[in-house]
């Protein structure tokens, strides 16, 4: 068993988490704000599909409590591709 897939990217069945050795593509980053009672969360995979050698990156995001949500896949191709593709967006 691996790190569950995102369950809003609908890949759950057909992909898994990326892992290379003991370092596995999988982040999830929160934001609290105290004064205006907001918490927001960002989530980031990298997914390898479990028959072909494709990669793809899944983004969630959203503030608990609320249906303010979203999410986005984006077809790296390659596990090198995917992981740019991240570091990029979190670049930006």
């Amino acid at each position: 068993g691996g790190l569950a897939v995102g369950s809003d990217s609908g890949l759950g069945e057909v992909t898994h988490v990326y892992k290379r050795k003991k370092l596995i593509f999988n982040c999830v980053l929160n934001k609290v704000d105290i004064q205006t009672d907001k918490n927001s969360y960002f989530k980031v995979q990298v997914l390898e599909a479990d028959k072909d050698n494709m990669y793809l990156v899944f983004l969630a995001w959203g503030r608990i409590g609320t249906t303010i949500e979203g999410n986005n896949r984006d077809s790296g191709g390659t596990v090198v591709k995917a992981v740019k593709l991240i570091l990029f967006m979190l670049d930006t």
